[in-house]
């Protein structure tokens, strides 16, 4: 399996989430020049999966839309597990 594009969803408002999110960009920018895939980071599942779908459409033989995607990623985010690590 090949990755296509990974988005990176750091949820929050404000001075300090902004920050974060320039912080992660920064790494990706940085650095990592090996990683042979788009890297996008974002506040908001429906931002990420905007991103992700046409990236993701592409390349793979089952096509998503985005939408789809985005309710996907909240219905994870509606179980407990990962909840805890979302507050």
């Amino acid at each position: 399996m090949n990755t296509i594009a990974v988005a990176v969803v750091l949820i929050g408002h404000g001075i300090w989430a902004s920050a974060l999110r320039a912080f992660v960009t920064s790494l990706r920018r940085g650095g990592a020049t090996s990683i042979p895939f788009k890297v996008h980071v974002c506040a908001a599942t429906h931002d990420a999966t905007r991103w992700l779908a046409p990236r993701h459409n592409a390349r793979s033989p089952l096509p998503a839309a985005a939408e789809e995607l985005d309710a996907a990623l909240r219905e994870l985010l509606t179980h407990p597990q990962l909840s805890a690590a979302h507050d």
